[in-house]
């Protein structure tokens, strides 16, 4: 009997099998320490949320929460893209990344019907008339719809890409829309036709206004600059780049005096619109604002967005639940000194659209966790 033989009998190893059997400890010590910084990211995410859900969000500034009129939840997981009153107040339109634009009565929550597209909807406005209803598409499609028996009458087609902004002008004669291109396209609502295609911006496209009389459109998006363009030559009268970051939500004044900006750097900044100055200090919101709104009086403000920083999803995650909410989702502010006047409750994840009622009783508002609320927000 070899030497290799009395050793598996006397229930030893050889020299080889010895080796053989040692190599997968070596690979242990790597393993542990993917094991261990697995394990030690998980603890940190579960210490943070540990001590967010301790600590709560940070104490509020405002006097009071607005109360919740009504409460529409669309099917999870659909995120709310935007929010629309018609211009009589009585119907609600709420678009999502189910591809559905979803009409409801305003005053009763009551479904009245939906108008379906192939991709996620991403911006909504009603005809001043309230007759027809025209919408952004991520299949780079601009909509009209006439709400009477609910059918599409027009396709707008132009931009590569998605169409991240869309508005409607005070006459109703006219569509702008801002695309991923980078490009603000105009069209002939009666008939979808393109009127002018304005290229101005490096990068996406994401918000546009009207002014009250039609007159001028404002631009912003991703390059971090807003413009001004006056619509009879489709010229760029002024450029503001006082903006640190994406601008994602634009609104004029009823007056037409002041043009308000939101975006990326948390604020809500004030642009007179004959000058191009900022007027004041900027209004707070704390995160991202991805939707700004103002009240048909002029008197007050809404805004909407980001209610975690990005780091705390990315813990969330790790730790399997969600963060207690960080920041407001939704805050109102007076336009004279800038008071915060309420926090609108009732969302858990972002706020990418808001919209004043017509008579500025109520402000309606859609999230990214598929909640379409409506808050009472008498003066």
């Amino acid at each position: 009997m070899d030497s290799s033989s009395l050793l598996r009998e006397k229930g030893g190893v050889t020299e080889d099998e010895a080796e053989d059997r040692a190599a997968p400890r070596r690979a242990h010590p790597w393993l542990a320490v993917s094991l261990g910084l697995g394990a030690l990211a998980a603890l940190l995410a579960v210490l943070v949320l540990s001590i967010d859900g301790f600590l709560g969000p940070p104490p509020s500034l405002a006097p009071r929460p607005a109360p919740v009129l009504r409460l529409l939840h669309a099917p999870p997981p659909v995120e709310v893209w935007d929010v629309a009153f018609s211009p009589d107040g009585e119907t609600l339109a709420s678009a999502g990344t189910d591809g559905l634009v979803r009409l409801w009565d305003a005053s009763t929550g009551a479904p009245l019907g939906e108008l379906p597209h192939p991709a996620a909807v991403t911006a909504i406005a009603f005809a001043p008339g309230g007759e027809a209803l025209v919408t952004a598409c991520e299949d780079g499609l601009v909509r009209r719809f006439r709400l009477e028996d609910r059918a599409q009458v027009a396709a707008m087609r132009g931009h590569e890409g998605a169409v991240r902004a869309l508005a409607v002008s005070p006459g109703g004669g006219s569509i702008a829309s801002g695309g991923a291109d980078g490009t603000v396209r105009i069209w002939r609502a009666a008939d979808g036709s393109l009127e002018a295609t304005l290229r101005s911006h490096s990068g996406s496209v994401d918000a546009v206004a009207f002014s009250p009389d039609g007159a001028l459109l404002a631009s912003g998006g991703a390059d971090r600059v807003v413009k001004l363009f006056r619509l009879r030559d489709a010229s760029v009268v002024r450029t503001l780049d006082r903006h640190g970051q994406a601008v994602a939500s634009l609104a004029f004044t009823p007056d037409g005096a002041l043009l308000l900006a939101g975006g990326d750097d948390g604020l809500v900044h004030h642009f007179r619109v004959a000058s191009g100055e900022e007027v004041g200090p900027p209004l707070a919101r704390g995160r991202d604002v991805c939707a700004v709104a103002v009240s048909p009086d002029g008197r007050r403000v809404v805004a909407g967005g980001r209610v975690r920083s990005r780091v705390h999803r990315m813990l969330a995650r790790l730790a399997g639940r969600w963060l207690t909410e960080a920041a407001p989702a939704v805050v109102l502010w007076s336009t004279d000194g800038g008071r915060l006047l309420a926090e609108l409750p009732g969302h858990t994840d972002d706020v990418h659209g808001v919209a004043f009622s017509p008579d500025g009783r109520r402000v309606a508002t859609g999230g990214a966790e598929g909640r379409v609320l409506v808050h009472e927000v008498t003066p």
